[in-house]
């Protein structure tokens, strides 16, 4: 067998090694079967240790990736939760803009019926005094025109 190939344990079973005259083996096919069996052996331990600290290289990077994974879950976990939190702050914050706002209105709305209240009594003060003006004006008139009837006396007095 050639050094490039390697023994599979079919050929390591099927190996006919050349025999003696005397019913031994030959001592040079045996050393070189052995060699060719050595080698292939630390090969295979090589391969094997190769393997070994690939599959740990790789079982390390799967760890890290997991801890990856577990690390982005619970930013994903915090994130919705900070989202879910300033989504209940905006909405109390709003009812609590809504609420001010209703109280405001309802105290503009008491302001101005307020207003409306004074001016309707302004307005009874100045209709009461027009017409207690306009009372003493026909007064006056009236007064004026007996007075400016022929043959009656004018008796005009200023008033304080």
């Amino acid at each position: 067998m050639s050094s490039s190939q390697r023994l599979t344990p079919i050929d390591i079973a099927h190996k006919e090694l050349p025999t003696t005259p005397f019913g031994g083996y030959n001592r040079s096919s045996v050393d070189q079967f052995l060699d060719e069996l050595g080698n292939d052996y630390e090969q295979l331990i090589l391969d094997n240790a190769r393997l070994k600290e690939q599959l740990a290289a790789l079982q390390q990077e799967l760890a890290r990736y997991r801890s990856m994974e577990q690390t982005l879950r619970e930013a994903l976990v915090l994130a919705q939760k900070t989202a879910d939190e300033t989504r209940a702050a905006a909405h109390k914050e709003a009812e609590n803009i809504l609420h001010t706002a209703e109280i405001r209105t309802a105290q503009q709305i008491q302001d101005q019926q307020q207003q409306i209240e004074q001016l309707k009594g302004i307005k009874q003060k100045i209709a009461y005094e027009l017409r207690a003006h306009m009372n003493v004006i026909q007064q006056w008139l009236d007064a004026t025109d007996e007075t400016s009837k022929p043959n009656a006396p004018v008796d005009v007095q200023p008033e304080d």
